[in-house]
């Protein structure tokens, strides 16, 4: 399957933010498709205003969605929900723009489309800053079978008490919760950058040492602050070796390019070797 971890990150310093993290293992049984597999996407919101003659946008935010489970039903269901969220109406004014709860009501009737017309099961992530009251919220969706139904649970963090609160999809989530729980309270320092972003210490672990054969590759993630928005994060590894940077497990600069025309590629880099030892 996958996993995928997203948390309400306090770190001392900056500003508050929504970090997402997954592997890039994408298979089928025991049979790895890709090791470079998407999971993580940017979810833009746009509202036109349809009095004028052009249907201008009035208004454009980002959320983020993340997948886990089936990649058919996974990206099916984020094209159709970015479809529909890239062309709302709007009048104007905070009152025609989408809460969040609405957001992910509308994802659940796309999830559930595509999971009985594809016959494959995902989970989905949809986290950000509300469009409507500016909160910040991590919404989740699962379905499971049961006998002969699929039953689907929604749950919706938008309360952060100032301790690491995260979100699990995919595979082994137990275990890995209690992996997460143990390292943020063996740092115990709220002021330390390591207790925030133990997630990803213990994502980075579990795919050098092979845990689990569901989750592999390397880590991708992204995060939003509500005053730059959604932004892609690379992975480097060592500091040391920065011209092996991965984004989605693919070194860009050997693989992809540093460039598209006049324009430099530009995604950050965040290391992890260093900071995360195991």
């Amino acid at each position: 399957m996958t996993l995928v971890a997203t948390w309400y990150a306090l770190e001392k310093g900056v500003q508050p933010s929504i970090w997402s993290i997954a592997d890039t293992k994408i298979s089928n049984g025991a049979t790895a498709l890709t090791l470079e597999g998407a999971k993580i996407f940017e979810l833009q919101v746009a509202c036109k205003n349809l009095s004028s003659n052009w249907g201008a946008v009035e208004y454009r935010t980002s959320l983020g969605f993340s997948y886990a489970g089936s990649s058919l039903v996974g990206l099916n269901t984020y094209a159709m929900l970015s479809s529909v969220l890239t062309n709302l109406a709007a009048g104007g004014g905070h009152r025609d723009r989408p809460d969040h709860k609405s957001i992910i009501d509308t994802c659940l009737r796309i999830l559930k489309l595509y999971t009985y017309s594809i016959r494959g099961l995902a989970e989905i992530s949809i986290w950000g800053f509300c469009p409507k009251l500016g909160v910040p919220f991590i919404g989740t969706i699962k379905g499971r079978n049961n006998e002969n139904m699929i039953e689907y649970n929604v749950d919706i963090i938008n309360s952060f008490d100032g301790v690491l609160s995260f979100a699990l999809m995919g595979s082994h989530v137990d275990a890995i919760k209690s992996d997460i729980e143990a390292l943020s309270a063996s740092i115990n320092d709220k002021t330390d950058i390591r207790y925030w972003r133990a997630p990803i210490t213990v994502l980075n672990n579990l795919i050098k040492e092979n845990c689990y054969p569901e989750i592999g590759g390397n880590i991708q993630m992204a995060i939003i602050g509500q005053s730059y928005g959604f932004r892609y994060q690379g992975i480097i590894n060592d500091i040391q070796n920065i011209r092996d940077g991965q984004y989605r497990n693919v070194n860009l600069k050997d693989l992809i390019g540093t460039s598209v025309g006049d324009c430099l590629v530009a995604i950050p880099l965040l290391v992890i070797g260093d900071m995360f030892p195991s």
